[in-house]
């Protein structure tokens, strides 16, 4: 696991996000097992460009989260969708 979660964090080293949301973005991934991390690390060496708007994403559904804004929440899940099916 930890070769995966290395992999991963040099994937997301060079994503141009600051040191502090490097971290805080790879933190996400610590639960996942081996074999998620491993799909995740393959999927963001391909598509690096994902990972600001992934970040993004996800800091978002976390302050949304915290005020309980179901609107908010709704609204975030069709600007995902919509991102996805346009392959961000």
């Amino acid at each position: 696991m930890i070769m995966s979660l290395e992999r991963l964090g040099s994937i997301i080293l060079s994503s141009g996000l600051l040191a502090e949301q490097q971290a805080e973005f790879l933190s996400y991934f610590q639960p996942a097992g081996e074999e998620q991390m491993i799909k995740v690390a393959e999927i963001l060496q391909i598509h690096p460009a994902w990972i600001q708007p992934l970040y993004q994403n996800i800091s978002r559904k976390k302050e949304i989260l915290a005020r309980g804004d179901m609107a908010a929440w709704q609204k975030l899940l069709l600007d995902e969708f919509s991102q996805i099916t346009e392959g961000m």
